[in-house]
């Protein structure tokens, strides 16, 4: 039982090891990416009902498409850029806050800001890496003070 202890605790340790590494590299690589982008808040202040955008002859029942009106600052500056990609129906709502992700050099060029699931996920694998660090802790100061 006590060997047992032991090769728990260290595989724990180890585990725990390698997930707050993980974890790091994770969210080294997310805040280098995001050196290179401005990020801001935008509000979606109209919706645009117009044609679809896409391949030639894509009509059908759902021709047309919802663009979504963002509103946002950035430089001191206020823009009002139309979004490219519609929907049918919406996936905004007038007033809805969203963030977007700017190009430094040209403020007016954005994309919608997806790293949301990329950041909960480097959070999780730093979090899992203490808890398992601090469990083989725990269980190899149990195996040292066995007796």
């Amino acid at each position: 039982m006590n060997n047992g202890l032991w090769t728990a605790s260290i595989l724990l340790i180890a585990a725990g090891i390698l997930l707050l590494i993980g974890g790091t590299a994770c969210q080294a690589v997310l805040s280098y990416r995001q050196k290179e982008k401005l990020s801001v808040r935008a509000k979606v202040v109209d919706l645009v009902l117009g044609p679809h955008r896409g391949a030639a002859g894509s009509g059908g029942l759902f021709a047309n498409r919802w663009y979504p009106v963002f509103e946002y600052y950035a430089k001191g500056k206020l823009y009002k850029v139309t979004d490219p990609h519609g929907s049918w129906p919406s996936r905004y709502r007038v007033g809805q806050e969203i963030s977007l992700d700017l190009e430094q050099s040209d403020p007016s060029r954005y994309e919608i800001s997806t790293d949301t699931a990329k950041k909960t996920a480097a959070s999780a694998l730093y979090a899992s890496g203490v808890v398992c660090l601090l469990a083989g802790c725990v269980i190899f100061v149990k195996f040292a003070l066995r007796g």
